[in-house]
């Protein structure tokens, strides 16, 4: 799971200036919620991992 949380931020990382801010938040949030391992906590952890990286870019 670490490699693909690194990738995960990766792919932000390439994509934040190619693609519009509500479509990367989305396919962050597909990702994310693909790859974390939890049933429990998935959407609270993914919340918060969008308002912290793609918050600003929104304004």
């Amino acid at each position: 799971m670490p490699n693909e949380i690194e990738e995960l931020f990766t792919f932000y990382d390439l994509k934040k200036n190619r693609l519009y801010p509500l479509e990367l938040t989305a396919l962050f949030y597909f990702k994310f919620i693909y790859i974390h391992p939890f049933i429990v906590g998935n959407r609270q952890t993914a919340r918060l991992l969008i308002s912290k990286y793609t918050a600003f870019d929104l304004l």
